[in-house]
């Protein structure tokens, strides 16, 4: 009689809870039960690393494993004539800010200057230097 489940084994290179199609796992590494198909797996820590959600693939009677690698960049920010820098919500200091280390994914960058500020949204890649140059004119 055929296997109605297959096996997912689940590493990370940091630590992050896992979510299959939004049921709980648990603290990664581990193992589950899961039944065959497309699944959507989310990977979290709060404050640690963005949020990494990607595609799983089941076959019935098989073992799947995934090993997650969430790596880091850099972020370089100037504005003229200067500004305050926040990275998601928190205040990383004042421009120029140079090779600032962070998780890669998704971030939000705001600048508050004399003459205003502005909000950008960035995607941060692994070993890769993201530069932010700003104009903030009155």
């Amino acid at each position: 009689r055929p296997r109605s489940t297959g096996k997912l084994v689940l590493s990370a290179n940091v630590p992050v809870r896992g979510f299959l199609d939004g049921q709980r796992l648990g603290s990664l590494p581990t193992r589950v039960d899961a039944k065959p198909g497309r699944h959507t797996l989310r990977l979290s820590n709060p404050g640690l690393v963005p949020e990494r959600v990607e595609a799983v693939d089941i076959k019935a009677g098989a073992e799947t494993a995934l090993r997650v690698s969430l790596g880091k960049g850099k972020l370089t920010v100037d504005a003229t004539p200067w500004a305050d820098v926040f990275l998601d919500g928190a205040k990383l200091g004042q421009t120029p800010l140079a090779g600032r280390q962070l998780w890669e994914g998704p971030h939000v960058v705001r600048l508050v200057g004399p003459h205003g500020e502005r909000t950008l949204r960035i995607q941060v890649r692994p070993g890769e230097t993201r530069v932010v140059n700003e104009v903030l004119a009155p």
